[in-house]
């Protein structure tokens, strides 16, 4: 590996990787005793695996692509959406609503999934296929692909769901501005994912450049926590 691709992959992907590592660091020690700060930190680690596993399996011989991508990448990328949803639901309070034998569970479920996969070495997930393109390691766009990027969008969209429910019975403001920050970031998100999971743009860019919608997925859930914690603090106040 030449010098000038260890820097491109600094640049690529270990400035995500510090951003992610601040991340969980920043939100868990802002409240260490709240199930939203504990999930937001999970979500900001498990992106922080896939930009991980993108650093490694980029410097290590092709051969290890398939492997690397079924158990490493897919299994952080299987946790994401569960955990997500918990944070989602718990942020909007409709865990109130749902039975405590299924929330949070149902949420975890593919977690199972996860541990059967890396037991079987990766039986359950097909391998995906990689090419060599200048010096990145590049996913072949075939139907896996697009199935898995098609699954990812409609997951996406379907976070929208507790949010406008949630906004709908709210009858704050402050708590509507909330929940319309995160429907803004959740478009966003779909839009790049769109734009960087159909089009392929070669070498021009490193492998899955829609992995980089999570630093603004984060972001806006970040600056959605601080909001939440000013209104919480504001209400405690009055009341």
């Amino acid at each position: 590996m030449s010098l000038s691709f260890a820097l491109l992959l600094l640049l690529t992907h270990g400035l995500p990787i510090l951003f992610f590592a601040y991340m969980a660091t920043e939100v868990l020690v802002r409240n260490k005793r709240s199930v939203e700060h504990i999930l937001l930190s999970v979500i900001s680690l498990l992106y922080l695996l896939l930009f991980a596993e993108e650093y490694v399996r980029n410097q290590v011989p092709i051969e290890y692509s398939p492997l690397l991508s079924s158990i490493w990448l897919s299994s952080a990328g299987i946790l994401i959406p569960g955990t997500c949803f918990h944070f989602m639901v718990k942020l909007t309070r409709l865990d109130r609503h749902l039975p405590k034998y299924i929330f949070p569970y149902v949420f975890y479920l593919p977690v199972l999934f996860v541990i059967v996969n890396i037991v079987t070495g990766a039986e359950l997930i097909s391998a995906q296929q990689f090419v060599e393109a200048g010096n990145w390691k590049l996913p072949v766009y075939n139907t896996g692909y697009y199935a898995a990027m098609t699954g990812s969008i409609i997951t996406d969209a379907l976070y929208l769901i507790p949010l406008l429910i949630a906004k709908a019975r709210s009858e704050l403001q402050e708590q509507k501005a909330i929940y319309n920050q995160l429907i803004f970031g959740i478009i966003i998100a779909i839009i790049w994912h769109c734009i960087f999971g159909y089009i392929n743009y070669g070498d021009a860019l490193p492998p899955y450049p829609y992995l980089y919608s999570g630093i603004i997925w984060c972001y806006f859930l970040r600056q959605t926590m601080r909001k939440h914690d000013f209104l919480n603090l504001y209400l405690n106040f009055r009341t």
